[in-house]
């Protein structure tokens, strides 16, 4: 069963009807995307997704472990809040808010919603300003981990070129879980993004953790 199929089971045993166009429109949700920097964020060609710049990946490391001091929102005491798909394994990681993972035998690739981080590999742009950092922090964050991929309704499930949409959660030492965008964006290395009218389910906690990084420097906010 490939992807999309593990998607329509998932929202069978949720009572939602799929069949057909009507299952993908359903699960696509079909966002509006209002935002003009969508066009640079989502609208990437397949001939460009296929030229993604590969990041060489270091040896997998402990998830959890990471860069700048580690988790810092650890005690921020939120759960994922929508329907989830556990245990995915983090196979590549893009830049800072794109990886390949393997689920069921399928490679896809997930866009992580909530954020934006700096581009490094857009075809013809230009390496932005602290986009490598972000991206280093992603390999140490996600290289090799199990995530939990928490999808969102505000969002859809998959853009316009099959990119997974999702909120990632990494496990923590403590049995918990820490929601990956947030961490990005309190220590600067992205910044809160809201495609379309409708906010994720995230956007206020992104938006008061952005406020906070920003009257620190953090990151981006204090180097670009």
């Amino acid at each position: 069963m490939n992807f999309r199929g593990i998607m329509a089971r998932q929202a069978r045993v949720l009572g939602v009807a799929v069949s057909g166009t009507l299952a993908f429109a359903t699960l696509v949700g079909c966002a509006t995307e209002s935002d003009s920097s969508m066009t640079g964020e989502f609208a990437t060609t397949e001939s460009a997704v296929a030229q993604e710049t590969q990041i060489e990946s270091d040896p997998p490391v402990v998830s959890g472990r990471v860069v700048a001091g580690g988790l810092v929102t650890e005690d921020l005491g939120i759960v994922p809040a929508g329907q989830v798909m556990e245990n995915v394994r983090v196979e590549r990681v893009v830049d800072g808010d794109t990886f390949k993972a393997v689920v069921d035998g399928e490679l896809v690739s997930v866009r992580i919603i909530g954020f934006d981080t700096p581009e490094t590999v857009k075809p013809g742009s230009p390496i932005e300003c602290f986009g490598p950092e972000s991206s280093d922090f992603a390999q140490a964050v996600l290289s090799g981990a199990d995530v939990t991929l928490e999808f969102d309704d505000t969002q859809g499930r998959f853009d316009r070129y099959d990119r997974v949409l999702a909120h990632v959660w990494l496990p923590t030492a403590n049995g918990g879980q820490v929601l990956y965008g947030a961490e990005v964006v309190a220590q600067g290395f992205g910044e809160e993004r809201q495609y379309g009218d409708e906010p994720t389910t995230w956007t206020a906690v992104m938006r008061d953790l952005e406020q906070e990084a920003k009257a620190a420097g953090l990151g981006v906010w204090g180097r670009c």
